[in-house]
């Protein structure tokens, strides 16, 4: 597999202070659509990824702006974007690399903390400035007043269209998908929009060698609080600590 180094060479040397003695590239986790590598240098360790650029379009232009907005509101750590660029084949993004840490349950009380104080920042309307995608899947985030509005319009519509088009779901589950759309205003809290990991299960939470948590791969937007606290519960879900101190700090 060819790295694309044309698109980060200088950066790296940059980011190096001059051109590296050794460069190697070792697959690593980071996703199903993304291509991971670490880069380790004779001095350095960096996060590499990239795309096919063709196929989702500033994929990585929007994470690493949605990292960029978490670092300006989550109290904990976000890994620092160094170098982004793309050309009309791949899309490259280069970040600090994370050294692991220990997930143990003080983390996931940190954590829980530090998320509740995030979700504590009241934002002036649900949705974002631009358009975002969570994993493979486009996200509309045109503004909306009211939390229901948002998610039906913004979330369940576009999903289930493309569900039906696709032919995952029929016609009928369509239906049902719509009833509970308009139920939507009566089952779900009021509440104001808070800034949102969006896509916060426990593949995205990693807790670096100064034990504290790192959130990666956002699919950030303002809306509501649950839909955070929702996600943690996929796949084996977080730890009894990170609720009590999510539930005694908010």
């Amino acid at each position: 597999m060819q790295v694309p180094e044309h698109l980060f060479w200088e950066a790296l040397q940059e980011l190096t202070g001059g051109t590296p003695r050794s460069v190697s590239y070792l697959p690593v986790s980071g996703g199903s659509i993304n291509k991971c590598f670490q880069i380790r240098t004779d001095a350095h360790y960096f996060f590499l990824k990239w795309q096919d650029a063709a196929a989702y379009p500033d994929l990585l232009k929007k994470e690493a702006t949605g990292l960029e907005l978490l670092r300006q509101h989550f109290k904990g750590y976000i890994p620092e974007v160094l170098h982004r660029d793309a050309d009309e084949q791949h899309e490259v993004l280069i970040m600090e690399w994370i050294h692991s840490g220990k997930q143990d349950e003080m983390a996931f009380t940190t954590l829980g903390e530090q998320l509740a104080s995030m979700h504590l920042q009241q934002g002036g309307a649900f949705g974002l400035d631009h358009d975002n995608y969570m994993g493979a899947l486009e996200q509309q985030n045109q503004a909306c007043t009211d939390f229901p509005s948002f998610y039906i319009t913004r979330r369940l519509e576009p999903l289930i269209k493309k569900a039906v088009d696709t032919g995952v779901l029929s016609s009928n589950s369509h239906r049902q998908l719509e009833r509970l759309g308009r139920r939507l205003p009566e089952m779900v809290p009021d509440e104001f929009p808070s800034l949102i990991h969006g896509d916060l299960w426990s593949g995205n939470v990693m807790v670096n060698n100064r034990q504290e948590p790192v959130l990666i791969d956002p699919a950030v937007a303002w809306s509501h609080r649950e839909c955070d606290i929702a996600m943690t519960a996929l796949f084996g879900g977080f730890p009894d600590a990170f609720y009590s101190a999510y539930q005694n700090t908010y």
